[in-house]
């Protein structure tokens, strides 16, 4: 293991997962896309064994069981899909991610802290952010907020997408400025982040980013165990939020995004007026869980949603709830292989909470703004997902380890012969 990430031939493998992470949203639409992040996680690989002098070790994890698990469900689905093409390729999707994430977990297991696959969430995000400033310029970016317009419609990412990457990126930066106990020039990120939220309109990744930089505030403030910092920084948390939506609803730059938190209140609520995009949502939501009442077991085949959507609402939407589309689609058992991962991962940090660190509080938090995320959208066969999960998972196995080496060592019983006695 190399407690040095920070050990300077190790940056080429960092800076590769960058790279890797970056390439997930920057060639999202590019012909040669896939072709080109196997190549990353090949030259990872490559470096890393050049590092290691070849010497690398292959284990199987509850990781890799998982993948292949929910692959070979997506696959056999085919049998029972309403979509059977749509079912072998969600299938493939994932199999293709489990060959890529294999070597990208092999490199990144022999590291004793996941922070250079943080920092690759980090600038992965910073990356995005200057991209989307290179294609419309700041100038740009500030009409699409003052005339209510949204990213996705000029932009190659869906707006979400989008939005969610800012948000994990405010978190992890946010992360880095309480453990290093100090500023860098790149936190300057955390505005950018926040407006790219906003240009983005989405709702979704609003409630992403406000419930994980409270949720990691508070758990950050736990590990202090002062009463005082606890309540301090929870206060924080919470101004900091009423101060964004007094922000978004007095300035018209921003008023696109809080009229649409609105509507998402009133049709949750059944108060004021709602859009159609938030009643379409929840209609869709009501649609996956009465399918799922009558397919209980296997549902309907993985990647069949937008045909449930047309049998109920004669439109072809995926459900845009990830819980709701694979109960549609998988049923119970596609449900409990899907999300095993997230309770062994949660499970993990709850068992070996002893051995946490502030890295395993952003860990935690990752895993909690991902099932946020799931309400609002279908992420089971997203990539970055499964990054962040495999990211959720070494830290789990670090502790593992933290655990096994601070058990007592077993004394080794000495032989004695009645000779010597």
């Amino acid at each position: 293991m190399t407690t040095g990430n920070s050990e300077k031939n190790y940056i080429v493998p960092e800076f590769l997962g960058i790279l890797l992470f970056s390439s997930f949203f920057v060639l999202f639409d590019w012909t040669y896309a896939s072709i080109t992040i196997l190549l990353f996680c090949l030259m990872t690989a490559v470096s890393m064994m050049i590092i290691r002098q070849g010497r690398l070790t292959f284990r199987i994890t509850f990781f890799h069981i998982w993948m292949v698990t929910l692959g070979l469900f997506c696959l056999f689905s085919a049998i029972w899909a309403w979509d059977v093409e749509n079912a072998i390729t969600k299938g493939k999707t994932v199999f293709s991610m489990f060959l890529c994430y294999s070597l990208a977990y092999l490199c990144y297991q022999e590291y004793d802290s996941v922070d250079s696959l943080l920092k690759a969430v980090l600038w992965g995000g910073n990356i995005v952010m200057l991209v989307i400033v290179g294609t419309y310029g700041i100038h740009g970016i500030l009409r699409l907020l003052e005339y209510d317009d949204r990213l996705s419609e000029q932009f190659y990412l869906n707006s979400n997408v989008v939005g969610v990457l800012c948000a994990m990126s405010i978190v992890v930066n946010l992360y880095y400025m309480l453990k290093d106990k100090r500023l860098h020039w790149w936190n300057l990120f955390l505005i950018l982040g926040v407006i790219m939220v906003s240009a983005t309109g989405s709702r979704q990744a609003l409630a992403v980013m406000a419930g994980g930089v409270v949720l990691f505030c508070f758990l950050a403030a736990l590990r202090g165990k002062n009463p005082a910092e606890i309540i301090g920084l929870v206060a924080i948390g919470i101004a900091l939020i009423i101060l964004v939506l007094i922000l978004f609803s007095r300035m018209p730059a921003f008023s696109g995004i809080y009229k649409r938190i609105l509507s998402l209140f009133s049709a949750v609520t059944g108060i004021g007026k709602t859009d159609r995009s938030a009643t379409t949502r929840l209609a869709l939501i009501d649609v996956g869980v009465e399918q799922f009442k009558r397919t209980p077991l296997l549902g309907v085949g993985m990647g069949s949603g937008h045909l449930v959507a047309w049998k109920y609402l004669n439109r072809y939407y995926y459900l845009h709830n990830n819980y709701a589309e694979i109960l549609a689609d998988g049923g119970s058992i596609g449900f409990a292989i899907y999300y095993a991962i997230y309770a062994y991962i949660i499970l993990g940090f709850i068992r070996f909470r002893r051995y946490g660190t502030l890295e395993t509080t952003l860990c935690f938090t990752l895993v909690i703004m991902l099932l946020v995320e799931d309400y609002a959208s279908v992420t089971y066969y997203a990539k970055e997902t499964y990054f962040y999960l495999m990211i959720c998972v070494l830290e789990v196995e670090k502790l593992r380890r933290a655990c096994r080496e601070a058990l007592p060592k077993t004394p080794i019983l000495q032989t004695v012969t009645v000779a010597e006695l």
